[in-house]
């Protein structure tokens, strides 16, 4: 019954960038700050709107999306 007799599977993460990657894994002063502090961070942006432009002419290709903003966030 569990995932449809193995006919479902759920692909892999990609890996992180190596920036995101060192303020995980490194043991230095910035990484610990940011390790003690990330559910205030992710907290800070989960009420935020997002107010700007969106380039759709920059997500062409196979790189993974981006998004560009100008403008302000607002809580």
């Amino acid at each position: 019954m569990c995932c449809r007799q193995g006919r479902v599977t759920i692909s892999h993460n990609p890996p992180l960038p190596e920036s995101l990657k060192d303020l995980y894994y490194k043991n230095d002063k910035r990484s610990k700050f940011f390790m003690e502090n990330i559910r205030s961070f992710n907290s800070m942006f989960a009420f935020t709107s997002m107010g700007g432009e969106i380039n759709y002419k920059i997500n062409k290709g196979k790189a993974l999306p981006t998004f560009v903003m100008n403008g302000e966030n607002y809580h």
